[in-house]
């Protein structure tokens, strides 16, 4: 079907959602230049008032060499185990053990089922958003889709793809059109926002529930902004709270009553100011502030933190300062401005290195990497979890020398760079005084894997079983495409 309006496409996929026997919606944009566009329009619509089919977006290339399953089974693993940190969504089971088999599209397929079954009401089942970003042997691809159209175990799972230019189905949308509904998007960028505003404005959930997300309205400068919104987390970790800036940062609501004005007050400097009646006005203030977060009003916390910083900068300690400054980026994550939060916090990390403030440095430098992977700048994200672990480890907290060089391996795979990610798990292991595996005579793949399992007994001993679960997800990913694409003598890496 070619469509010329852009607001056809969320009328068609309004159809789609409420007629469960189509299993696929396709979606293509000739025009590249409008191609992100309907990408966040197609976003924005798994928080459609009626949706109630939660969406994981795997934007990943295919090729004949490697179709990308592995990558895209990987994905849908952490996010699944994201989604699971939301109380809305607490009551949803965990994940089981890998699909222990060969074939990386039947693991995914497997994988896929059980999230769709573990999904249960209100949400009615999940919809997998497809985007090869390259595309290459398509009658692969297409066979591919076919059979994860045609699986009886994945009735509650549906496939929305999305190309840029050229269809990568072929005929296969026509052949299926019992079950697959396919749209030429001929529109304009300028249509294109006007019905995503249009939507913003009337036709999605304002409140997160367990049928999906929320885009929730706020004002700023009189000017009206929409944010997304899972709601709360199930919980902050008390870890988080006193030394690990990362968890906290992303939490957003997730602290209730003064919890958040408590997890503040223990990151201050011992001999903090606020901890004195002759600043009672400012811990007040800074109480006052952290209720307005709380409460959902960003915008007023972050002109108190603010207002804070003027009144009463002078008096603070650089710790003091540094801490205020993740709350204030809190805020501006909250707001939507990601980037603004993250040069906030680059530039008072590098304030406090100079200063030698330790732990505290390195837990802006944690939540800096956390912010560059959800932006999936897993370059920057590297970097900033390496800074993260040596001032760590200068600072002899072991604990969190080992999550953020963990993290930083997984960073550098996300990037491409396998000897980066090997660097950064041998300095883990060693932290925890354990010895590497003899792997050198193994090709760079089998390095990898074989380092990330050994990193994820250590970490399962000693007690971090989410941390030993991502190793050993990462490594079944790449040993799936190694095991069925990568002949013995390869020392490459691929990703």
């Amino acid at each position: 079907m070619k469509i010329r309006l852009a607001y056809d496409i969320v009328r068609e996929f309004r159809r789609f959602i409420l007629h469960p026997e189509m299993r696929l919606f396709h979606v293509t944009v000739p025009e590249l230049a409008v191609f992100d566009k309907v990408e966040a329009l197609l976003q924005i619509l798994g928080a459609l008032e009626e949706n109630a089919w939660h969406t994981y977006r795997l934007a990943t290339g295919h090729t004949s060499r490697d179709p990308g399953w592995a990558e895209r089974l990987r994905r849908l693993d952490a996010m699944y185990g994201e989604l699971r940190r939301y109380k809305v969504h607490r009551h949803q089971a965990p994940l089981g053990p890998a699909p222990d088999v060969g074939d990386p599209l039947e693991a995914f397929a497997q994988r896929l089922g059980e999230i769709a079954q573990k999904t249960i009401a209100p949400a009615e089942g999940v919809v997998v958003l497809l985007e090869p970003t390259i595309m290459e042997g398509e009658a692969l691809w297409q066979s591919a889709i076919a059979r994860l159209m045609e699986d009886a175990a994945l009735k509650r799972a549906r496939l929305v793809v999305l190309d840029p230019v050229h269809p990568s189905l072929g005929e296969l949308p026509a052949r299926r059109s019992d079950r697959a509904m396919a749209l030429f998007a001929h529109v304009g960028a300028g249509d294109v926002q006007a019905a995503i505003d249009r939507v913003l404005a009337r036709e999605v959930r304002r409140v997160p529930d367990g049928r999906g997300p929320a885009w929730v309205e706020r004002r700023r400068n009189d000017e009206r902004r929409y944010e997304f919104s899972r709601g709360a987390l199930a919980d902050v970790p008390e870890e988080a709270a006193n030394a690990d800036a990362t968890e906290v940062l992303r939490a957003g609501t997730a602290a209730e009553g003064s919890s958040l004005f408590d997890s503040v007050m223990g990151r201050l400097a011992t001999d903090s100011v606020l901890r004195h009646e002759p600043c009672h006005e400012a811990r007040t203030a800074l109480e006052r502030a952290t209720e307005s977060f709380v409460r959902g009003d960003v915008e007023t916390s972050l002109t108190m933190h603010e207002e804070l910083l003027r009144r009463h900068g002078s008096h603070l300690s650089e710790q003091d300062k540094l801490v205020l400054a993740g709350e204030r980026a809190r805020c501006l994550i909250a707001l939507g401005e990601t980037p603004n939060a993250i040069d906030l916090l680059v530039s008072t990390a590098e304030r406090g290195e100079k200063l030698s403030l330790g732990a505290p440095v390195a837990a802006l430098y944690a939540s800096i990497g956390a912010l560059h992977g959800g932006t999936e700048d897993f370059q920057r994200s590297a970097r900033a979890y390496a800074r993260a672990s040596r001032i760590y480890a200068a600072a002899a907290d072991v604990r969190m020398a080992v999550h953020t060089a963990r993290s930083q391996g997984h960073a550098a795979l996300n990037a491409g760079d396998p000897v980066q990610a090997l660097a950064a798990w041998r300095d883990a292991l060693h932290h925890l005084g354990r010895t590497e595996p003899r792997s050198e005579d193994q090709p760079l793949p089998m390095q990898v894997i074989e380092l990330a399992r050994a990193l994820a007994a250590a970490l399962e001993q000693w007690g971090d079983a989410q941390g030993a679960a991502a190793l050993m997800g990462h490594a079944n990913a790449i040993h799936q495409n190694f095991r069925t694409r990568a002949p013995k003598s390869a020392r490459r890496f691929e990703n």
